[in-house]
């Protein structure tokens, strides 16, 4: 079964809110773990 999405802006806002940097420079990089939940989530 496949879940309904979420209206494109809260969808749009809940993306933007999750922090997720990927960087080269250590003391910048942050996990992706919370963004790829949250897409998993949807889809």
């Amino acid at each position: 079964m496949k879940n309904k999405l979420p209206p494109f802006i809260e969808i749009y806002r809940a993306l933007i809110a999750t922090p997720s940097i990927s960087a080269t420079e250590e003391a910048l990089d942050q996990s992706n773990a919370d963004l790829i939940t949250l897409l998993a989530d949807w889809v």
